[in-house]
C-alpha cells in the first residue's frame, strides 16, 4: 500500500511539474495566441528543429504532410525553435501550420526541459 501511495504522489508531481512547464502562450502563423487550455484533451507533439538543421528541413514537409492529414484527431504539433536568431525562427515558422512558443523560451529553460523530455542528445 505504501509504494502505491509513493507512486501515486510522485504521479501527482509529475503532472504539477508538466503543468507548469507547458502554461505559456503559444502562437501560430497569423499571430493568434493560444493557451494550453486551448489544446485540452488533444495529443501533444513537440517538435525541435533549426533552420540550419538539414534533416530537419528535409523532415518538416512530410510532418506538415502527416499533421495536415490528422487535422480533426484532436493532435496539436508544438513548435520549439532551436534556430541561431530569432529572424531565423520566425522565418522557417512561416512555413508551419501549427504552434510555436516563443523563440526566446524555446532558446531559454522552457525548450531546455522540453527537450530534455526526449531522452535526446542535440
Amino acid at each position: 500500500m505504501k509504494v502505491f501511495v509513493v507512486l501515486a504522489l510522485c504521479s501527482v508531481a509529475c503532472a504539477a511539474n508538466l503543468q507548469q512547464l507547458l502554461d505559456t502562450t503559444y502562437t501560430d502563423v497569423q499571430g493568434r495566441k493560444y493557451s494550453l487550455d486551448d489544446f485540452k484533451g488533444k495529443y501533444l507533439a513537440f517538435y525541435h528543429s533549426a533552420s540550419w538543421c538539414g534533416p530537419c528541413r528535409r523532415f518538416s514537409p512530410n510532418l506538415i504532410s502527416a499533421y495536415k492529414a490528422l487535422l480533426g484527431w484532436n493532435f496539436q504539433v508544438i513548435w520549439v525553435s532551436r534556430c541561431r536568431s530569432s529572424s531565423d525562427s520566425d522565418s522557417f515558422f512561416q512555413k508551419m501550420p501549427w504552434v510555436r512558443i516563443s523563440y526566446s523560451e524555446g532558446m531559454g529553460w522552457r525548450g531546455d526541459a522540453l527537450f530534455k523530455l526526449t531522452n535526446q542528445r542535440y
